[in-house]
């Protein structure tokens, strides 16, 4: 087979992976979406090859969009980079609480940049959130392996998560909001 044959192949190959990769990963990202309508309502839904996003009814948010960036099984040049680089699966949630939150808080279990507090493992910047509140939400999000934290802003909490189980981030979602929720006032 001479260069231009291989190289044809090659693109043939790569072309066929990323159809079929594409397809399977839509359908595996849809029944984890259809996994997690037993804790909320969905209300819409997006649905890439390696990556998802919805948005839910939960009684316990006003607001709440889940987004989730598995690895890239649709391209192989991009898969073979995350193995090697050791990337995990990663969920970004979005909430709003009926009460408005009057603090900002930005937490991280992996370093800040400037100057940061560290508590128990985290990096808390720019706070002028409650100690008790602080301390609370470093300890669940410890125990429930959430990497990073931030409140105040658009939209006022979110949360950052190594996991691709959209029903795990709904349940530590809850968990979160409910503290956040008991230290605000409507």
């Amino acid at each position: 087979m001479d260069s231009i044959g291989l190289i044809a192949a090659l693109a043939i190959l790569i072309g066929a992976w990323y159809a079929i990769a594409s397809l399977i990963g839509r359908r595996i990202n849809i029944k984890s979406i259809k996994k997690c309508n037993e804790l909320c309502l969905i209300e819409k839904y997006l649905v890439t090859g390696t990556s998802f996003f919805v948005e839910f009814k939960c009684n316990w948010a006003k607001y709440l969009g889940v987004f989730v960036q598995r690895l890239p099984w649709d391209n192989p040049l991009n898969l073979v980079a995350s193995l090697i680089s050791l990337r995990k699966p990663m969920a970004i949630v979005k909430a709003e609480l009926d009460a408005p939150i009057p603090w900002s808080l930005d937490m991280s279990s992996k370093g800040a940049l400037g100057h940061a507090e560290e508590i128990d493992g985290f990096f808390v910047v720019n706070r002028n959130t409650p100690k008790s509140l602080v301390n609370e939400l470093v300890d669940a999000c410890k125990k429930l392996g959430i990497t990073r934290l931030i409140l105040g802003g658009r939209p006022p909490i979110q949360l950052f998560v190594q996991s691709d189980d959209c029903a795990r981030v709904l349940q530590l979602s809850e968990n979160i909001i409910k503290i956040i929720a008991k230290h605000t006032k409507k």
